[in-house]
């Protein structure tokens, strides 16, 4: 019967303590002019106070529905593949054959065309020439076979043809018909993969010590309040040309006896290396005067490290100041025109959303537009259109009443139970 009992009382409550989340911050985001999705750029203002990966991170709307999102994180090494597109200056059948004729303008060397077309099933024979007049023609690939098997379940489909390096002008790709229909080719093109540079945020709230000993600088780094650290970067003033290998270490919770935690000097703090040879950092005059410290500090929050620099027989560098970035991440929502949203976080219990949203990225436009979110405010603070949650915690409490009168009876039954059970039995009672 407790066990029955018990059942009810969780599947009653459950959804009343889902309504009991404990955000402590929340941020009003900008006005929506046009239905559709957005991106909202997280600032690392809410990087400081929301859970380190963001678990703790709701989107809700003025009428205090919860809306779905997609998070993604800019990536510090990341590759941008474009599809760039030759001039089709021709395209025509003719008898057995479709005809296709290419511009490659800057008389590229090239290898290979990606022919983008509709969707087919088909098997055809090719043959490839070149010209740099459009009159007279050589042969660059003969009689080889171009299959398209008509697969997936889009209606544009991308096949490769490759042929030996050449570098003219135009080509003329022939594609044999027979008796059969010519072949939709809507763009003709090729992949082109390059790096793309990350987007940073810069982390407010860093300060640091500095200490020249032994042929080495040690800098202690304090971030208050934590924040995730991806990169920091060093103004130097002197000397003009230097070249300096670094590490960086964490620390240990261990303390003196009589040093209380956050107030201790350098000398009374204990560190933990976590570096190798293959992590340890150059700053260089020529080649850049920051340091990726993903790999050192992790994809967590950091408050306090020790940064380690090898003078050997030189001076020390004369830092003027060190500043921190974290790579920029961004949420995309589908949002009403409208409508007015907030953004709530700070509950350290929570886990991270489950939405259907993700099996559906490919119905997201590429480059959405951007809406910015507003300045971080305590849950407590009174933003004008917020959806009021009071009526929300009336019911919490109303449901918390309820249980408390559900375990009243239950206790009740229970000893009453226990008390015709004795009788029954014959057992002595306490008078």
């Amino acid at each position: 019967m407790l066990k029955k009992y018990g059942l009810m009382i969780f599947l009653f409550a459950a959804p009343l303590l889902l309504q009991a989340q404990n955000f402590t911050y929340k941020s009003k985001l900008g006005q929506v002019n046009e239905s559709g999705f957005y991106n909202i750029p997280l600032s690392s203002q809410l990087g400081a106070y929301a859970l380190a990966h963001y678990e703790d991170l709701r989107l809700i709307d003025n009428e205090g529905k919860e809306i779905p999102y997609l998070l993604k994180k800019e990536n510090m090494y990341q590759t941008q593949t474009d599809f760039v597109t030759y001039n089709i200056m021709e395209d025509k059948t003719e008898g057995d054959w479709q005809t296709v004729i290419i511009e490659n303008s800057g008389k590229n060397k090239i290898d290979k065309f990606i022919f983008e077309m509709k969707n087919a099933e088909t098997d055809r024979v090719v043959r490839i020439s070149g010209s740099n007049d459009r009159e007279k023609w050589y042969v660059v690939r003969d009689r080889f076979y171009f299959i398209s098997l008509g697969m997936g379940s889009d209606a544009t489909v991308r096949q490769q043809i490759t042929f030996p390096v050449s570098d003219y002008p135009y080509f003329k790709v022939e594609i044999r018909m027979k008796d059969k229909h010519a072949l939709k080719i809507l763009q003709v093109g090729y992949s082109n993969q390059a790096f793309k540079a990350p987007a940073f945020l810069k982390v407010n709230g860093l300060s640091y010590s500095v200490k020249d000993s032994n042929k080495k600088t040690l800098l202690q780094m304090s971030c208050r309040p934590a924040n995730r650290i991806d990169k920091l970067v060093f103004h130097i003033s002197a000397p003009d040309l230097f070249k300096r290998n670094g590490r960086i270490t964490t620390m240990i919770a261990e303390e003196e006896s009589g040093s209380s935690a956050g107030n201790l000097s350098l000398s009374a703090k204990k560190f933990k290396s976590t570096y190798s040879p293959e992590e340890a950092f150059e700053l260089n005059s020529e080649n850049g005067r920051w340091v990726e410290t993903s790999s050192f500090l992790g994809d967590e929050k950091t408050g306090d490290f020790i940064i380690e620099i090898e003078n050997l027989d030189n001076t020390p560098l004369v830092i003027d100041s060190i500043s921190a970035y974290q790579l920029t991440s961004v949420i995309t929502a589908d949002l009403k025109k409208g409508n007015s949203y907030f953004l709530y976080f700070g509950d350290s219990l929570l886990q991270a959303p489950s939405y259907d949203l993700v099996y559906f990225k490919n119905k997201i436009p590429a480059d959405p537009p951007s809406v910015q979110m507003e300045d971080v405010q305590p849950k407590s603070a009174i933003i004008k259109d917020e959806y009021d949650q009071s009526d929300d915690k009336m019911m919490v409490w109303v449901g918390l009443g309820v249980i408390a009168v559900i375990l009243f009876f239950i206790t009740g039954s229970m000893v009453k139970k226990m008390g015709r059970e004795s009788v029954s039995t014959g057992e002595e009672r306490p008078v």
